[in-house]
């Protein structure tokens, strides 16, 4: 994926280097390059993908995690040709995944009549609250056909902030019936309540640099002369695990961002 997005980058850069080349010398007035800065905040969904493992009193896999994320930083760009233009965000992440499973596990119940003991399946879930954060650095190609689109796509470079779980045990039933018939209360040992924490504590061999590609799309609204409004969904792949302790564990996420931008040199000038 990483080498199609690059051969795209150059494909463009060399379709607009032809362009220039072919352009009249003789033409007597030319568009000053235009350049933007400014702020996004975006809110979309974090989902993972690959498997993480725990290791306290059980070998737990989680999977198919997902939780509402959130982004927000700055942007500068800057046009070297017609409609295309370098531009970096520089963001804050939010890309923390909650996960859980079911399962059944045997366990000793005693009866409340005669103080027998026998074993017994009862139903736990098992679950996984991640907190992961990154600041990242997100250099794009803006691909401005028409001044009305937003199109970009870059490469991303990030560092973990943050990057540690919650692991813990919930107890899904209160009763248990034994094969007298007797149905008797159950509950976690040395717990008050159905749910105990079993361990908090960071990824075990987290990857800190991560790195992965991007795309976004939207549309520009002039609020005013040089103020721009703009509506953006961006979609981001990682190529990075997360953890090494898991199999190809990666957080994908996608947002939608509130861009508010301003447009500077964009006025005719006359060439000398």
């Amino acid at each position: 994926m990483i080498y199609k997005i690059i051969l795209f980058v150059f494909l463009c850069l060399f379709s607009a280097q032809i362009s220039l080349s072919q352009a009249d010398p003789l033409t007597p007035t030319q568009e000053a390059k235009e350049g933007d800065y400014g702020i996004l905040v975006g809110l979309g969904t974090n989902f993972q993908t690959g498997d993480f493992y725990t290791y306290k009193s059980c070998n737990c896999v989680f999977s198919d995690g997902s939780k509402l994320g959130y982004s927000f930083g700055a942007f500068y760009q800057k046009e070297f040709a017609k409609s295309l233009k370098w531009g970096a965000m520089l963001l804050y992440e939010n890309k923390s995944i909650n996960s859980s499973y079911r399962a059944k596990e045997i366990d000793v119940v005693s009866s409340q009549l005669t103080n027998k003991s026998e074993n017994l399946p009862l139903e736990y879930r098992y679950k996984a609250e991640s907190q992961i954060a990154m600041v990242s650095v997100l250099p794009y190609l803006d691909i401005s056909l028409l001044d009305f689109f937003v199109t970009r796509v870059g490469l991303s470079a990030s560092t973990l902030a943050q990057a540690e779980f919650t692991h813990s045990k919930e107890l899904l039933q209160n009763t248990a019936r034994l094969s007298t018939g007797e149905v008797v209360k159950v509950s976690l040992k040395d717990v008050s309540g159905n749910s105990q924490i079993i361990d908090k504590a960071e990824f075990q061999d987290k990857n800190s640099l991560q790195f992965g590609a991007f795309a976004m799309l939207g549309a520009n609204i002039r609020l005013s002369n040089n103020l721009y409004f703009s509506p953006v969904f961006q979609y981001s792949i990682p190529f990075t695990n997360i953890s090494e302790s898991g199999n190809s564990f990666k957080v994908h996420s996608w947002r939608f961002f509130a861009q508010i931008s301003i447009r500077f040199g964009n006025d005719l000038e006359f060439d000398k």
